[in-house]
């Protein structure tokens, strides 16, 4: 996730240099960030931050957390960051769930990534789509800068799920394949 976070970074150090006001009043909550045993794992945004110089509008915490506490967290944020690994057949499950809390979201993600796929199937959260291997993440600080200030001034109050387009991905749909796969295979269809 590193090229995602200096994509992120960048343009948040950008903003703060350009809207002190606005970018000032940001703090950074990255839980989980390990799959290392409980109080083994390390931190490894931090370091990237303070490369940035906004390590102090940062909180790690690497240990991974319950479930339900996620999903807690998820809904007291007032907004969220999804960033995006650079293999290009990673899928973040995790984005279901980001989508029900129903927050402003900013994922980063590569171009090719399934979460675009869902993100644009039901119109929801603000997208930068990175090319790793053509582009250096530089590139897309602009676009990400833009994101964050639409989001962070107010711009967008909230993300608006299409509930229509949703309906595929929910559990009852995903059940209803599931029992239609089964009913396949003992030959009842």
């Amino acid at each position: 996730m590193q090229y995602a976070l200096e994509i992120i970074f960048g343009a948040f150090k950008k903003g703060k240099d350009l809207s002190p006001e606005i970018f000032s009043r940001v703090h950074f909550w990255f839980i989980g960030t390990s799959y290392a045993q409980a109080g083994q794992g390390q931190q490894t945004f931090l370091p990237l931050a303070r490369k940035y110089g906004i390590d102090t509008q940062m909180t790690e915490i690497p240990d991974r957390i319950p479930y339900f506490d996620t999903l807690y967290l998820l809904r007291k944020a007032d907004l969220l960051l999804m960033p995006g690994s650079t293999d290009t057949s990673y899928t973040a499950s995790k984005i279901y769930p980001y989508i029900m809390a129903r927050k402003q979201l900013l994922a980063v993600f590569y171009k090719g990534s399934s979460v675009l796929d869902v993100l644009a199937a039901v119109h929801y959260g603000n997208v930068v789509a990175f090319d790793h291997a053509a582009h250096a993440p530089d590139q897309y600080v602009p676009e990400c800068l833009a994101a964050l200030q639409s989001m962070l001034s107010g711009e967008i109050k909230e993300s608006v799920l299409d509930e229509k387009a949703f309906e595929p991905f929910t559990a009852k749909a995903k059940a209803a394949e599931q029992v239609d796969f089964f009913n396949r295979i003992i030959g009842k269809k």
